[in-house]
């Protein structure tokens, strides 16, 4: 349904007919985002009645959306909150309202636009490629070939059944790849009959290469292939599987208020690794209010202050080091995600806990380390506003530390202030952000303010 390129008259077509409200957001999207990559775009629909919010979520699905369902905000009338992985470019976007307004009008109810959260531009990880050098990776990037047998077998597996017949499947891309060891993220999707009855299932499906699989001649590649070979290394290609797999986990105890994706199985061929993984359905930190990502903070300082001392889950081999880790034999080292951005944090209200995803950085770092980004991305990301940002910043810390005084941590609380402004520094006050704050850059100019009034705050606190 959603393209990733387009021709020029299609886009000349498109920018026409682009509602003036979409135009406005593409625009400043423009300005802080990498708009040619795919973003986790969220489109609100509301109804009178639940029954009409499923019949508009039963269409939807048939278009590779992940839907929920709810009560609206307000306590009246039914929300069906409808999420996919699209390029904002305007031909989607154009189409996106067309298509979602007529399915809104057509059951009785209104379509109430869409968001999206920024994605950045790694350039720094990027490497240029000849075109032949380019095309050559992408046509030896074939996924192996996934058996009827094999997919009912993951399908039983994912809804928990112990028999059933493969209806259908399908699958779309999710994210794409960086065409060197890490393939695009698949979403597969269909319905098992059991039992008498057909029930749906989903998965998403990530596949990572053995960097020794993959042949070139050009040596700017073949330094960063040998570089994800090293467990050490940020980009270690096995480190989310590794960090994922069952033995793993039976090492690293997770408090009831956090969890991962369920790990659902692993297929292995001489060249790769597949990972079939839970499609987490809860409300995206897109759509968080302010005490839901303190929510958050309590559960990962629960978690990390837990694993302080856990000398089974500190010594694998595949953990990276963080910038800010300190020598191993710290009492206050622990594990940490070290990329918790929004985009991979959902709540999970049935069970009152946080699901983390995308562990593929997971590291060795001092206490409190994450706070940086759990604290700066929501603002970064306009899902906090600036000028709340102080209130924000103190409730977010406040339970983080008590997440981590409820796990028995009895350090000084000054031990986790000075790590996350260590790491705010690092992320949020070095030469590219005051680079970006001199040029009039207003979010990176409060960001950078912020990163600053906590190192001094730290500084004279320990003077």
């Amino acid at each position: 349904m959603f393209r990733s390129s387009f021709d020029r008259h299609e886009l000349e077509r498109a920018v026409r007919s682009l509602d003036d409200g979409d135009k406005q957001i593409l625009v400043r999207l423009a300005s802080v985002s990498a708009v040619d990559q795919p973003h986790y775009i969220a489109c609100y629909l509301y109804f009178a009645t639940e029954h009409q919010a499923q019949q508009a979520s039963d269409v939807l699905r048939s278009d590779d959306f992940s839907i929920e369902v709810r009560p609206g905000a307000q306590g009246s009338g039914w929300l069906a909150l409808a999420h996919q992985m699209i390029v904002p470019h305007p031909c989607n976007i154009v189409l996106l309202r067309e298509r979602l307004t007529e399915l809104a009008t057509s059951l009785g109810g209104e379509f109430d636009g869409w968001e999206t959260t920024i994605v950045k531009c790694q350039t720094e990880k990027r490497i240029e490629l000849s075109q032949e050098e380019r095309q050559r990776l992408a046509k030896s990037f074939t996924p192996p070939p996934l058996s009827r047998e094999q997919i009912e077998r993951f399908a039983r597996n994912i809804t928990g059944r112990k028999t059933g017949t493969l209806v259908d499947a399908k699958a779309r891309l999710v994210s794409p790849g960086d065409g060197i060891t890490n393939e695009p993220v698949l979403r597969f999707s269909g319905s098992l009959a059991s039992d008498g009855e057909t029930v749906a299932w989903s998965a998403l499906v990530k596949t990572v290469r053995d960097p020794d699989g993959v042949q070139t001649t050009d040596p700017g590649l073949r330094q960063l292939l040998d570089a994800r070979k090293e467990p050490r290394s940020p980009e270690y290609w096995r480190r989310e599987l590794d960090f994922m797999s069952n033995a793993y986990a039976a090492v690293v105890p997770k408090p009831s208020v956090l969890r991962l994706p369920r790990y659902y199985a692993l297929v292995t061929t001489p060249t790769s690794s597949i990972m079939w993984l839970e499609e987490v359905q809860g409300e995206p930190a897109t759509r968080w209010k302010p005490e839901r990502f303190a929510n958050a903070a309590y559960a990962m300082g629960l978690f990390s202050a837990g694993l302080i001392g856990n000398k089974a889950a500190l010594e694998a081999s595949f953990l990276a080091r963080s910038a800010a880790a300190p020598r191993m034999q710290d009492r206050n080292l622990t594990i940490n995600h070290l990329d918790l951005s929004p985009a991979c944090m959902f709540a999970d209200d049935a069970a009152h806990a946080t699901v983390v995803a995308n562990w593929a950085h997971a590291g060795l770092g001092p206490l409190g380390e994450d706070l940086a980004k759990l604290t700066f991305e929501p603002v970064r990301c306009n899902l906090i506003p600036v000028a709340d940002l102080d209130g924000f910043e103190a409730a977010v810390v406040a339970r983080y530390v008590a997440g981590a005084r409820d796990a028995r941590w009895t350090g000084d609380e000054r031990i986790i202030r000075s790590a996350y402004a260590a790491v705010a520094m690092i992320l949020y006050g070095g030469p590219v952000a005051v680079e970006h704050a001199e040029s009039g850059d207003a979010m990176a100019k409060a960001l950078l303010a912020k990163a600053r009034q906590l190192e001094a705050e730290c500084g004279s606190a320990t003077a």
